[in-house]
């Protein structure tokens, strides 16, 4: 992504540059971070964007949705005493399969969910 402080826009301020640098090489590894794709595609629209955050709503409500996604899974498998606690890469498209299959059994005919 931005592997060189010279990826970046040069309106980016020092700070800011350094941030994001700093965040996206703690965070490139799908291991640790199931949400990676949507990261990228957030840092690839600011990018495009001239850093104009209000242009790249859609791609951070995105990202949020999916670091949320992963948090309660995560929780539930720690309540649970299932290791990795964040599933394997190769085990998350079927988790998250499973998650929309159930969450689809609960709603009702008429759209409403039924807990």
């Amino acid at each position: 992504m931005f592997s060189n402080p010279g990826d970046l826009p040069p309106s980016t301020n020092e700070a800011e540059r350094k941030l994001i640098i700093e965040t996206a090489s703690n965070q490139t590894s799908s291991l640790t971070n199931p949400c990676l794709k949507e990261q990228k595609l957030s840092y690839k629209c600011l990018s495009e964007n001239n850093f104009n955050k209000d242009k790249c709503s859609a791609a951070f409500a995105n990202y949020t949705a999916c670091q949320e996604f992963w948090k309660k899974i995560k929780a539930y498998r720690r309540s649970e005493g299932i290791r990795p606690h964040l599933p394997r890469p190769e085990d998350r498209d079927r988790i998250k399969k499973e998650y929309m299959e159930r969450l689809h059994m609960r709603k009702s005919p008429d759209g409403h969910s039924h807990n």
